[in-house]
């Protein structure tokens, strides 16, 4: 049987709790308008910064953050986009590079978080607040082709004699076997 102040601090605790989450979910606090903000400026985007500014995004507010390992927010980065930062940041990087009158940090992370969790719109579209469904179609379709078109600067295929075959898949797992 609990007493009463065993009920009180339970209760206590539940509020200390749940006040952090009334932070993190403040619609006054914008995460993705300070995640735009941050990167306004930024010739290069630094994995640590995109640890940083793209968790507030769900739930994981700066304070939440402060309060575990870094190894524990890489590992909430990788629930949402599917790679660590470590993996995002040079792509970002390279796409700010080709395509920079229009790129936008939180479009390419909408995009990954898209590439991990393959959302309806809808789910997509509440983190992200994006109002239009199809704005967001396309922008996540011309963040996915500007990506895929990274690949012809990025996956070089050199060293070989022209002559020579080489009867490997380009999945480095698939190969033909010749007794």
């Amino acid at each position: 049987m609990v007493g009463e102040a065993g009920i009180i601090k339970g209760i206590a605790v539940m509020l200390a709790a749940a006040k952090d989450i009334v932070f993190s979910t403040n619609p006054e606090v914008d995460a993705v308008k300070a995640l735009e903000e941050a990167f306004k400026s930024v010739t290069t985007i630094e994995p640590k910064d995109l640890l940083y500014y793209s968790l507030p995004i769900f739930g994981y507010s700066h304070k939440r953050q402060a309060g575990v390992k870094k190894e524990e927010n890489t590992l909430r980065f990788k629930e949402f986009f599917g790679v660590e930062p470590t993996t995002v940041a040079p792509v970002l990087n390279d796409l700010k590079e080709e395509y920079p009158e229009y790129f936008r940090v939180e479009y390419g992370l909408m995009t990954f978080h898209w590439f991990k969790c393959y959302g309806t719109e809808r789910t997509i579209a509440g983190p992200w607040k994006v109002g239009c469904l199809q704005s967001l179609r396309d922008t996540i379709k011309l963040y996915t082709d500007n990506i895929s078109s990274l690949r012809v600067k990025k996956i070089v295929w050199g060293g070989f004699e022209e002559d020579d075959e080489y009867p490997v898949g380009t999945d480095g797992m698939h190969a033909l076997i010749c007794k």
